[in-house]
């Protein structure tokens, strides 16, 4: 066997030895973050959204028992 068979290296060892960064896979692991931020950005959103309409309505029907009781219905 001689010495340069015994230091074969694949493309992936290369990369970090060489200094070959992957921009592009940086690059898409970023975009990916940047995606699940923002989707779980608007799933908070659309959460405090539903529950402020909930709260709307209990206080509307809270408000409509009141005046029933007062004005004898």
């Amino acid at each position: 066997m001689s010495d340069k068979s015994r230091f074969v290296l694949s493309e992936e060892d290369l990369a970090g030895v060489s200094g070959g960064y992957d921009y592009q896979q940086d690059y898409a692991n970023m975009m990916e973050q940047y995606q699940k931020h923002w989707e779980e950005e608007a799933e908070k959103k659309k959460e405090a959204e539903r529950q402020a309409h909930e709260m709307f309505l209990r206080q509307m029907k809270e408000r409509e028992e009141y005046l029933k009781k007062i004005r004898g219905w």
